[in-house]
């Protein structure tokens, strides 16, 4: 609708030291909320919105009004509108001239920066989602500036096959904070947590015996152990954990497999094992 006036807007400078947020923030076009009542001469005036793209960026908000009343139907008439007069224009309102197209003044403000970085601006990413049938994930992100005269370069869309979510790593003894459990205070550090990539899930494996160490405690026929781990507030948890089967427990070299799975929305995993349940993980050990 306001086409011609981004002929009427210098380029914004080019450049790399442009602000992250344009000081009044990216504001979408104005949009009529009801038809003109004339179609040309500017006779008329017409409430507008608009919203502010800019709350798709961190820490960018618009400075400005969301609603206002201006003039529509700008273009002058191609004839008088009133008899033995030549007037184009209602209010004795200025012209302005743009490739031979005559609008009357005041013309509706339109969106401009005065300087564009080299990508433009772009929106925040959405968070990841899994692409149907494939082992894949996919995020998009919109260009928020193309409105201003300033071009976003770069993919408004990433596809991985590799699972966005961060990987888990093994306490050691010297990353090791937890101290609740006096029976197991050790982290066991041979059993990485094994990132299975293509679901998106990480396996961990506990031993189901103190065959490799004293991994359990014995108390009134239960076999008590630990487990602990790092989640992103950095703070250590260790849990117990029981088990009643004394025919697995006792037997040598086996053990338990539990999954976590990713959280896209948090890009950490969550779940459980033996019944303690995680979130947020970052690391993990077994403790004997």
């Amino acid at each position: 609708m306001f086409w011609f006036l981004l002929l009427l807007l210098p380029l914004p400078a080019l450049g790399a030291t442009c602000p992250a947020c344009p000081p009044n923030g990216i504001w979408s076009e104005w949009v009529a909320d009801t038809p003109c009542l004339t179609s040309c001469g500017g006779c008329s005036k017409i409430s507008y919105s608009r919203t502010c793209l800019s709350t798709q960026m961190d820490n960018c908000p618009c400075v400005g009004q969301t609603t206002t009343t201006m003039t529509c139907g700008t273009q002058a008439c191609n004839w008088p509108r009133t008899n033995a007069s030549n007037i184009n224009c209602c209010n004795n309102a200025a012209t302005v001239t743009v490739r031979n197209w005559v609008h009357c003044a005041p013309v509706i403000e339109s969106n401009s920066f005065a300087c564009c970085p080299d990508t433009g601006y772009f929106s925040k990413w959405t968070t990841w989602s899994k692409v149907a049938n494939q082992a894949a994930w996919r995020r998009t992100r919109s260009c928020l500036s193309g409105g201003y005269n300033c071009p976003c370069k770069g993919d408004s869309e990433e596809i991985t096959t590799t699972c966005p979510c961060r990987p888990i790593t093994v306490i050691t003894a010297d990353t090791n904070t937890c101290n609740a459990d006096p029976d197991h205070k050790n982290p066991w550090s041979v059993r990485t947590p094994l990132f299975l990539s293509s679901q998106c899930q990480t396996m961990i494996v506990i031993e189901a015996s103190s065959f490799r160490n004293n991994f359990y405690t014995v108390r009134e026929g239960f076999y008590d152990g630990s487990i602990g781990w790092f989640d992103t507030s950095g703070t250590c948890q260790q849990k117990t954990i029981t088990y009643t089967d004394q025919t697995v427990l006792g037997s040598s070299g086996q053990f338990f497999k539990y999954y976590l799975n990713c959280n896209l929305n948090t890009l950490y995993f969550d779940g459980e094992v033996a019944g303690v349940k995680m979130t947020n993980v970052v690391s993990f050990a077994q403790y004997y």
